[in-house]
């Protein structure tokens, strides 16, 4: 019997995965160009006034001038957003568009070719608003502006020679946001975890804000003692006292702000070659031979006037304050009625007022009725009021009213109609 032991050695596994694809070079399916701008873009990008509108601007070709041209159309959860009258987008009364903290995400479509692209020729940019979810989630900023973070303007700086420099003017503005959102719960009635759903968002400014710089021109105190002399003399001794006291006010401006003599508005002439420096005005037969020489002003041979310094006006660089506050709250429930049907609603309100030369006074005084279709069955019937700016709409429904900026997006989702 023969015995012999054999040694078998292992072979080798090998395994081989073989993908072939081909890379797609051109978009066959349609020609859009767009960008999506996350949250987290639009909240660290440097924003002045925190308006909605500036997020556009860091996309690719739309704040170059050139690529993109024509007017953009706005919508926020589908709604059209833009103001009917002149296809631009929906402001409030500072000018801004309110809102940022309450939108998701953004898409900015720069050429759209697709069907759901239409109405205007320029871009479209669609906004999707927040929404609550099984999270109680909460945020809140504050943004402030003052006279100590600005500096002074050239205007103020470029005064004539007798004046001073202007110092800055006061300027305060203050900017802020708040959200909360979360499940509906009401203890012991109801738990909305994985069916209803709410978000609030208050959003709002409050400024005041430096006009441009002008100049007050005030009587001199020549002007005031020939004034009061002429009164006299022409049997007006009553009037006095009221002019006066009117002098006083003006002589208390004057030495508030360091008025200079002249008036650097007065234009100089062949006929007053020193206008600017007295104050005097310059247009014909403004002044009697008699009132240029009772204030000072003599002629020479030619017939051109000169006077002294300040014969009947003093002046100085004043920049007036303008007031301004707007006001955004923004409301939404969802509510997931099956796992395929979905529904929420949307509700915005905006009010506020402008800085404009009305005055309060002139609110009941001076109203006036605006119309403006946004839809078959828009209007606007509520007065509007100078110097406020405020829109109401009930976009749902296509109403517009000019009181308050109100908006009612409606939506029904449900992946049932999708699927057929």
């Amino acid at each position: 019997m023969l015995a012999a032991d054999l040694k078998l050695t292992l072979g080798s596994d090998a395994q081989t995965v073989d993908v072939d694809a081909t890379g797609t070079i051109l978009q066959a399916e349609n020609g859009n160009v767009a960008t999506n701008i996350t949250q987290v873009q639009m909240e660290e990008v440097p924003n002045s006034g925190n308006n909605l509108m500036y997020v556009k601007n860091i996309t690719p070709g739309m704040n170059t001038g050139f690529g993109v041209v024509g007017n953009t159309f706005y919508t926020i959860d589908g709604e059209n957003f833009n103001d009917p009258y002149n296809n631009a987008n929906n402001s409030g009364a500072s000018n801004l568009t309110l809102g940022l903290n309450d939108i998701q995400e953004t898409t900015v479509t720069g050429n759209g070719y697709s069907g759901q692209f239409g109405g205007l020729v320029g871009a479209s940019v669609s906004y999707v608003s927040k929404s609550g979810g099984n999270r109680l989630h909460g945020n809140a900023s504050w943004f402030w502006t003052g006279r100590s973070l600005i500096a002074n303007t050239y205007l103020h700086k470029s005064v004539f020679p007798a004046q001073p420099i202007v110092p800055r003017s006061f300027e305060n503005a203050n900017q802020w946001s708040a959200l909360i959102s979360g499940p509906v719960v009401i203890p012991h009635l109801f738990n909305g975890h994985d069916k209803l759903f709410f978000l609030a968002d208050a959003e709002g400014l409050r400024a005041i804000l430096p006009a441009s710089p002008v100049t007050v021109s005030l009587p001199s105190p020549n002007l005031q003692a020939y004034t009061l002399k002429r009164l006299a003399a022409q049997g007006l001794s009553a009037s006095i006292p009221y002019y006066q006291n009117m002098f006083n006010i003006y002589n208390g401006a004057a030495v508030a702000h360091n008025a200079a003599p002249g008036n650097p508005t007065v234009g100089n002439t062949t006929v007053f070659t020193n206008a600017s420096a007295t104050g005097c005005p310059t247009s014909a037969n403004t002044l009697s031979p008699a009132d240029l020489a009772g204030l000072g002003l003599t002629a020479n041979s030619n017939g051109v006037y000169t006077g002294p310094a300040g014969a009947c006006g003093l002046s100085y660089a004043s920049t007036a304050t303008t007031y301004a506050n707007e006001a955004l709250e923004i409301f939404r429930v969802d509510a997931v009625l099956t796992s395929s049907d979905k529904f929420f609603i949307r509700y915005e309100h905006d009010d506020g007022i402008q800085p404009t030369p009305s005055t309060r006074s002139a609110r009941h005084s001076t109203p006036s009725v605006s119309s403006r279709s946004t839809r078959a069955s828009s209007m606007r019937p509520t007065p509007s009021v100078p110097g406020e700016s405020t829109t109401s709409s009930l976009e749902a429904f296509g109403m517009e009213h000019y009181s308050v900026r109100q908006t009612w997006p409606l939506r029904w989702r449900s992946s049932r109609l999708s699927s057929l």
